[in-house]
């Protein structure tokens, strides 16, 4: 997903066990944004992905992204292996102090 987001962190993430979880992704070890991944798909090496995560559902309002649905910032477990979806958070009213966390 990072290649699909054209090499850049903070793109969003869920999985389907999560329930009303999604997780911003921050971070993945040994990799400078906007580079290529070490590896060969789709483990890489297995590095470290680090995440935002959110408790978005089921707010009263699902489109909140911000201090009050923060979780914690947390390694993405198992990253490589095809159990996470893009999530679309263009609708979303996200907080500045969430996002430059």
């Amino acid at each position: 997903m990072y290649e699909e987001n054209n090499y850049q962190f903070g793109y969003y993430v869920s999985r389907e066990n999560w329930g009303g979880t999604i997780a911003k992704i921050i971070r993945i070890d040994g990799v400078i944004e906007g580079q290529k991944i070490p590896g060969r798909k789709p483990y890489y090496n297995s590095p470290k992905v680090w995440a935002y995560f959110y408790n978005v559902f089921p707010n009263p309002n699902p489109t909140k992204c911000n201090s009050s649905t923060f979780i914690e910032c947390n390694e993405i477990r198992c990253p490589g292996n095809y159990s996470y979806r893009m999530y679309d958070i263009s609708k979303f009213d996200m907080d500045d102090t969430i996002n430059k966390l």
